[in-house]
């Protein structure tokens, strides 16, 4: 027998058809993962826990302090960048060894002649894992005389650790936990865990990502099992074993734990189908058999969901994140709390599999397959929710009276404000609508508006209205982001629409999301924050200490002088004129890479009277899709970018004549359009026509890198075909000589 499967392992068509029995099949394997010890940032679950930040602090305050020191000397840059490096090393691999400066200048040459002979490697090279060992591998090869830190290719890589550390350490990746692939374990149950590397009885801290709330954090006890071990008796390596009880066994055994502490208790009926309830059926008779525990003096209680339901977890190559509660007794005193019945969320119902109507045509489903948005944006919607929840939290146990007050009236003042507007647009084209699962708390909130000084039983009552008001707003982003991961599963699509119109009933808005992936961010800029949730604290700190790192290069002229002036002018000639031909290539790839970083995906293609085609980018910021669809021939003009963020990298503001003779802003100039065209600021053009174009991503942009390669490659093969081995050195000679 070379497998034993399941049935419940098979998907699709296979589901429920699959008897058990024994078949010979041909099979494909594929291996999805290896499995191997890592570590994972806790940036998803910071905004969750309010209180962690006790335990995360001190962290990251030393962590400034040591960046601060050695941000202006390359030489000690390079050292933290090492020193990062082999701890990763280490948590994957507890035997590995760095390589002595001999090892890494051997291994180093081998990595440029793989990448140089094979576009592949290339590619992979560009990943972040593979150029971080090839610049690891550098700088380990240059212990003592630093010159490759003057080089601009080493001043530009350390430039931009400096502000991957500066960016990490303000939303939370700072903090971390191990990480390894699970595998199920019937000899656990519900609130335990085997992690080999921690001791016996340890208290666990475990999730796994995407983590969305803290209905995904589990805190568990650590016990060793036979599963730890492979079957020749050696301990598995980079795996976590945990429980695999689904509720329908959890409910079985814990009524039997529970009748042989009292055999007397009255156990309520139980369903025909455990698996098979929806969640408010479960719910209502998970209560009622907690209540006859409690009736009959028994401890036990039945979660909403199992361990592995409440992650979305199973184990098909899932890895989860583990720590010790001992290193943080704060955010395991927090995780303790915020796990009690009374404080989860509702487990997230699940919609069955939706199938296309027959005959849907290909590209619908290759559309609504294809949709990498919703989930993302759905998850910072969420994100939004649960952060405004832990700063209202932070504001109640650690407000002054007076700061309680404004808050309290800010919350009256906005509930009075959305249901205004909802009387006001009720019969306009947009009415602004209040859905009516928060009509009677915002109702609440709003009838607290004459009252010019608030009791503290009222500011109270506004935190509750308010924390019920984010509870069903993360319950209904839950529903919705389940919906969009099953996009490549099936046909029914999340409500986006609805989702984003629920952060119109925030009291305000939360937006570090985007500025995360803005390139100038903790380069020339800080990540600006607007109140006190935990990643908003923590990207405070780190503004404070915030310094623009101004490392400088060289040109590498100090090595032609290992070069002798040994080639003549034929050949000086030549190489002048492949090297013309590369810097274009590779310039090109250069500009189409910066513009991959500032702009979005997408750009609008503008067609003037006059023909000239110029690229608008970053347009999503200005106007919707269903805004440009409106759009046939327009009055056109560009006036100069007033905005200091954006200005440096986009010089141009495109704008648009709206229908009441108003101009507005269209989107940025891109900067190759401007330079291909000479444009300048009071540029106008009646009857311009626009298009949505899809801009180059990351692969494109390496097969224009590729390209300019593959102009040495051919060239170099030329030379190693026709010409001598003297004759090829001095042609080298003469590119140092350029």
């Amino acid at each position: 027998v070379a497998f034993i499967i399941p049935t419940s392992s098979f998907k699709g068509a296979g589901k429920g058809t699959v008897k058990p029995g024994l078949y010979t099949k041909e099979v494909w394997l594929g291996e999805k993962e290896k499995a191997q010890r890592g570590e994972i940032a806790l940036s998803q679950l910071l905004a969750s826990y309010p209180h962690a930040l006790k335990d995360f602090l001190p962290h990251l305050q030393n962590h400034l302090i040591d960046l601060e020191n050695t941000i202006q000397d390359p030489r000690l840059l390079a050292q933290s960048y090492c020193e990062q490096y082999e701890r990763r090393e280490k948590t994957k691999n507890k035997d590995w060894q760095p390589p002595t400066p001999a090892e890494a200048v051997e291994r180093y040459r081998n990595y440029q002649k793989k990448s140089f002979n094979d576009s592949e490697e290339t590619d992979k090279m560009e990943d972040n894992s593979g150029y971080e060992e090839f610049l690891y591998l550098a700088l380990k090869a240059d212990p003592y005389h630093h010159r490759l830190l003057a080089s601009k290719k080493f001043t530009q890589s350390l430039q931009d650790f400096v502000r991957k550390n500066y960016l990490d350490a303000a939303v939370g990746k700072l903090f971390k936990f191990d990480r390894a692939m699970i595998i199920p374990s019937k000899d656990l149950k519900t609130g335990e865990i085997c992690v080999p590397w921690m001791k016996e009885g340890e208290q666990v801290l475990n999730f796994r990502s995407p983590f969305l709330n803290h209905n995904g954090m589990i805190h568990s006890t650590n016990k060793y099992v036979e599963d730890m071990y492979a079957p020749g008796g050696q301990e598995l390596q980079g795996v976590i074993i945990v429980n695999d009880e689904d509720y329908s066994r959890i409910v079985n055994r814990t009524i039997g734990e529970a009748k042989a502490i009292n055999p007397n208790i009255n156990i309520p009926d139980i369903p025909d189908k455990l698996k098979k309830l929806s969640v408010e059926e479960r719910i209502s008779f998970t209560d009622k058999l907690n209540e006859a525990f409690e009736q009959a003096g028994v401890k036990l209680r039945v979660p909403y969901e199992s361990d592995c339901e409440r992650m979305a977890a199973d184990f098909d190559g899932d890895c989860i994140g583990v720590a010790e509660g001992s290193r943080f007794p704060n955010f395991t005193q927090e995780v303790i709390n915020k796990t009690q019945l009374h404080n989860l969320y509702k487990p997230t119902r699940k919609e069955d599999k939706l199938s296309f109507p027959e005959g849907t045509p290909f590209e619908v489903i290759a559309i609504h397959q294809s949709d990498g948005i919703s989930v993302g944006s759905i998850n910072n919607n969420v994100t939004r929710f649960i952060s405004l929840q832990s700063e209202l939290e932070l504001f109640e146990q650690y407000g002054t009276a007076e700061i309680k007050q404004q808050l309290a009236q800010q919350l009256v003042t906005k509930a009075q404000e959305f249901i205004k507007k909802e009387k006001e647009t009720q019969n306009s084209q947009q009415p602004f609508i209040i859905p009516e699962l928060f009509r009677s708390p915002l109702n609440k909130l709003a009838s607290y508006d004459s009252i010019p000084l608030l009791s503290n039983e009222q500011i109270t009552d506004i935190f509750h209205q308010q924390r019920t008001i984010l509870k069903t707003m993360v319950e209904e982003g839950c529903y919705q982001n389940q919906i969009a991961v099953d996009l490549f599963k099936s046909a029914r699509e999340p409500d986006k629409k609805a989702i984003s119109d629920l952060t119109k009933l925030l009291y305000r808005d939360v937006d570090y999301f985007s500025q995360k992936k803005n390139y100038n961010t903790y380069r020339n800029g800080i990540l600006e924050t607007k109140g006190y949730s935990p990643t908003e604290l923590t990207a405070s700190l780190v503004n404070v200490k915030f310094q623009e790192n101004h490392l400088t290069h060289q040109p590498p002229l100090p090595f032609k002088n290992l070069f002798p002036l040994n080639y003549t002018p034929q050949q000086a000639l030549e190489v002048k004129q492949i090297k013309a031909h590369y810097d274009a290539a590779y310039n090109l790839a250069s500009a189409y890479n910066r513009k991959q970083k500032l702009e979005d995906d997408t750009h609008l293609k503008v067609t003037t009277q006059s023909g000239k085609e110029l690229d608008i980018v970053n347009y999503k910021r200005f106007l919707s899709h269903s805004k440009i669809d409106t759009f046939s021939h327009f009055k056109l003009r560009l006036v100069n970018n007033g905005n200091p963020k954006t200005q440096q990298n986009h010089k141009l503001m495109a704008q648009y004549l709206n229908d009441d003779g108003k101009w507005e802003n269209l989107g940025l100039v891109c900067e190759l359009s401007r330079e291909k065209h000479g444009l300048k600021a009071g540029l106008t053009s009646s009857g311009a026509s626009i298009k949505i174009a899809q801009s180059l991503g990351k692969k494109e942009v390496q097969l224009l890198f590729n390209q300019a390669k593959n102009l040495i490659l051919d060239w170099r093969k030329q030379l190693e075909e026709t010409k001598t081995p003297d004759e090829i050195n001095q042609y080298a000679n003469t590119t140092w000589h350029l």
